[in-house]
């Protein structure tokens, strides 16, 4: 009998540019879960001279987990308030996708 494998999930990972160090922190320890089949992404996995616009919108497309680093920084984001948390706040208020979050 062999083990049912589930689809990988896609773990979007929200935070403030300036709480990189953080970000780094949670890669690390996500890490260990990608034999569980949990696939994190961030702006960081953006090759340079892509369109970062559109990669961020492609992740968040397929993210089936928002994962918001939230602090100050975060929440004074002009970018993370217009561009990023609408369509987790749209993915969750069709119960789409799950956000998780709290402060770091």
């Amino acid at each position: 009998m062999t083990a049912k494998r589930f689809p990988m999930p896609n773990v979007f990972l929200c935070y403030a540019r300036t709480d990189a160090d953080t970000l780094d922190e949670l890669i690390e320890q996500l890490a260990t879960l990608k034999g569980l089949g949990v696939d994190p992404w961030s702006d960081q996995d953006i090759e340079t001279g892509a369109d970062w616009r559109d990669k961020i919108h492609a992740a968040l497309d397929a993210a089936d987990i928002a994962v918001l680093l939230i602090s100050a920084r975060f929440l004074n984001s002009k970018f993370i308030k217009e561009v990023e948390l609408p369509p987790i706040a749209a993915g969750r208020a069709d119960h789409r996708r799950a956000c998780r979050g709290g402060p770091f």
